[in-house]
Parts: structure tokens; sequence; C-alpha cells
């Protein structure tokens, strides 16, 4: 795992932890390295406060950073050994205890795999817009403190909001991956990032090359469920700044690529297992998509019924003899009509509070991508 660092002191030591066999489950201790690369800090990151997270922690300082940790990135998986490469691209990411394990499942995808983790932030919203609000580092802190989550991690899930680069979810559209991992051999395929990206940060340089994986259909990329990556507080170019980059990177995304920015076309596999903490970022979307299915076989099965009652009624007018007998079979599909109306009516009750849900949620939606364009404007 690469991590990168730039002048986050305060926000380092809980995302080094977080990465450490002390925090981590389903990995043994041992089996993954964890390079820290401190690009240019103005006070540079010491060996020991890198180091005392673990033997497998070990720190690599650039002394002559770049504003953008494109090229440092590059460089460090270029110079480290393992089969897997997984980039923690903002260190100020926490991760979810099952974050490690989960891009290890890279291994299972075969020698093509690549799997991402979603991102949220800590706080009640994008923080971009929780700081205008009076969001601020002590506050950040009390979240924090409220969870415990050195011990349960995934207590993080109940303290955070879905990032703007993820606005749907799990199941919804990514337009980045700021935490992947995947095979030595895709990474060098892929020719890493792209050097082109010299904004601060990087600009959408983790856009680009998730793109480029979307695109590659020998590539299989799957999206980690129940796990995921918090964002703290660090006085970061993009989300903690009130200044608006977003015209600026965009304009570089389209110079390098040649072609206006837009959100990459992924169609991941899913899995995962979430945790109890995590459920709620499930989605209404799936429930909707649950209660029309229930609600449509509901239908088809009273329209059954209907049609069945319609026919009992023109042999009641055929026969005579038999009107007291088909009159009994009438009452009792009509019964059962009226027990299958009863059903779809609580059905289609559900469906629309589910339907209600989900365009809350399109609204959200719709919200981030006004403010999205306000800030590309």
């Amino acid at each position: 795992m690469v991590v990168i660092l730039h002048n986050m002191h305060r926000a380092a030591p809980r995302t080094l932890y977080s990465l450490s066999a002390a925090y981590q489950r389903g990995l043994p201790a041992g089996s993954y390295e964890v390079i820290v690369v401190d690009n240019g800090s103005d006070r540079p990151v010491q060996r020991a406060e890198v180091e005392r997270f673990g033997p497998e922690f070990r720190l690599v300082t650039i002394s002559s950073a770049e504003v953008s940790p494109v090229k440092a990135v590059n460089q460090t998986v270029q110079s480290s050994s393992g089969d897997l490469v997984g980039i923690l691209f903002d260190g100020a990411r926490m991760v979810s205890p099952g974050a490690l394990a989960a891009l290890h499942e890279t291994t299972r995808l075969g020698d093509r795999g690549f799997v991402s983790l979603l991102g949220w932030h800590l706080g009640p919203d994008h923080q971009s817009r929780s700081i205008s609000r009076g969001y601020n580092e002590q506050e950040e802190d009390r979240l924090l403190a409220s969870v415990d989550w050195e011990s349960n991690g995934y207590g993080l899930f109940t303290i955070s909001s879905l990032e703007t680069s993820n606005p749907a979810g799990w199941f919804g559209p990514v337009a980045e991956s700021t935490c992947f991992a995947t095979t030595r051999a895709v990474f060098e395929d892929l020719g890493g990032f792209d050097e082109r990206f010299i904004s601060p940060g990087g600009g959408l340089a983790n856009h680009e090359l998730l793109r480029r994986v979307a695109n590659r259909h020998d590539v299989r990329l799957a999206i980690a469920i129940g796990e995921g990556t918090f964002h703290q507080l660090h006085g970061g170019v993009t989300t903690n700044s009130g200044t608006d980059r977003w015209s600026e990177f965009e304009a570089e995304y389209s110079l390098i690529t040649g072609v206006a920015y837009s959100w990459p076309p992924i169609e991941p596999w899913w899995f995962g297992r979430v945790s109890p903490e995590a459920s709620q970022w499930i989605g209404a979307s799936v429930e909707v998509q649950q209660l029309a299915l229930g609600n449509s076989e509901l239908a088809a099965h009273a329209r059954a019924l209907e049609s069945e009652a319609s026919h009992q009624r023109a042999e009641l007018e055929k026969s005579a003899e038999r009107e007291e007998r088909a009159r009994e079979q009438l009452r009792n599909t009509e019964s059962e009509v009226s027990r299958y109306r009863a059903e779809l009516e609580k059905s289609s009750a559900a469906l629309r509070a589910g339907a209600e849900r989900e365009e809350r949620a399109r609204e959200q939606l719709e919200r981030d991508r006004v403010e999205i364009d306000r800030l590309r404007q």
C-alpha cells in the first residue's frame, strides 16, 4: 500500500493507524507493506512517526517534490516489490477495518483484477459545504471520539456522508477511485497515473485513471461493499478549500485526454460483507427495485384472478343449474381477489414510500450536480 502525505500532521496518524495490523482485520501481520510517501511536507515527516505503527511501515521522503503527487506515486510503485499494489492517494483518508482484506480480494479476480473502495467524508456533508456551516477540526475530533473508531472502525460509517464522487453509494455512478488495489501487471499495463496531471493534489488524475480501467475489457473492475475510506479535514486543495478549482482541473483533463470531462461508464462486480453500521448506505434504490418487482407479481396475479372471475360470471349466465355452485366459487374467488388487492395496495404504498426516498436521494444527487456545475462556473 502506497500512502501519500503532504502537510497532514494531524490527519496522518489516524490514517496510518487504520492501516496497521492492530486495526485491520482479515490479513495477518506481515502479509502487507505500507509505504508512506512524504511528498514535500513543510515539516518533513520523521521515520519514527511512521515506523511506530508497526514493522510493515516504512517512510519514503521525496526531496524534490512536485505539487502533484502523481509522479511520486508512480515512482514508489515502481520501486516496490509486491505482486499486488495498492494506492491510498490521499493520506488524510482513514479506512475501514476490512479495507485491506477487501483490496486483497484482487487475487480472487485473477491476474486482471482492480478493486476499489468508495469514499465518505467525516461530518454531516461534503466537507467543502460542512466547513461553511461551522464544521472544523474540533468538531471532527469530537465526532471521532463519539464512536470509539479505534476499537470498531465501522462506526465511521455512522458519522460520515457520501462523497460527491460516489453520491448514490455502492450501486450508483462513481467518478474516481482514491483507494484501490490491482496487480502489478495491470498497473504497469495501464501505465500508472498520467504524469501530465501537474495540478495541486493531482487534479483529476484519479478520475482519468478510473476511466482507463473502465474502458479496458481485459480488466475486471470490482467495488468492495461494506468497506470505505473516510476523509479528514486537512486543508486540502479541493475538498477543504473555499476556492473553486474545478474549472482549472477540468481544463487540464480536457487538454490531456482530448475530450471533455465526463463520468466513467463503470460496470463493476460487487462483493463484500456489510456491517450493521454500513448497511444504512445500501440505499433506497435497492428497496424500491424489490418493491416494484413484488408489486408487479401481485398485480399480475390479481389480473389473473379477475379474469377467472369474469369467466365464471359468464358460465353462470349460460347454466342456471350450476348457478349456485358457480356463485359460491365466485365468492371465494372475489374474496381471494380482495385479499390480493389489499396486499397490492400495501405493496403500492410501500413502493410509493420507497420511490419518495429514491426521489429525495435523486434530489440530493441533483443538488450535488448543481453544486458541481456552480463550482465549474
